[in-house]
């Protein structure tokens, strides 16, 4: 289970630069076994759907993966991500941040009052997603 789009987007982007972070590639894109070439549009398979992502960037299918590739390129130098891994999270089989997790895991139960922004300061980005804390 997944937290939010942006939870979803960055997970995307960490598993294809999976293949740059141990030393295959040095860009994804340059990883024949990789779905990021699909997500360019250099290649297709039938049973893969990019749509979910892709459009998180634009309703331009061009445009979106042009944004999509900045913003995997983006990440490269990001390395080994803990959150990715279960080693930060209440329940290593979700990905999110706790409240998103409590709730979850409480069958929603939880009020909507008790839940806090957490996003950090410095790169916008939701606390255990960036480097910042």
């Amino acid at each position: 289970m997944v937290d939010a789009d942006a939870y979803l987007l960055e997970l995307a982007a960490y598993i294809h630069l999976n293949p740059v972070r141990v030393h295959i590639t040095e860009r994804p894109e340059n990883y024949r076994w990789s779905s990021h070439r699909a997500y360019l549009g250099n290649e297709s398979y039938s049973w893969l759907e990019t749509d979910s992502i892709l459009s998180q960037f634009s309703k331009q299918l061009s445009r979106a993966r042009l944004k999509f590739a900045k913003f995997v390129g983006e990440r490269v130098s990001d390395g080994r991500r803990a959150v990715f891994h279960g080693e930060t999270n209440i329940d290593s089989r979700i990905i999110g941040d706790d409240d998103f997790i409590s709730d979850l895991l409480s069958g929603g139960r939880r009020s909507a009052g008790t839940k806090t922004r957490r996003e950090c300061r410095n790169c916008g980005r939701k606390k255990a997603l960036c480097y910042h804390g």
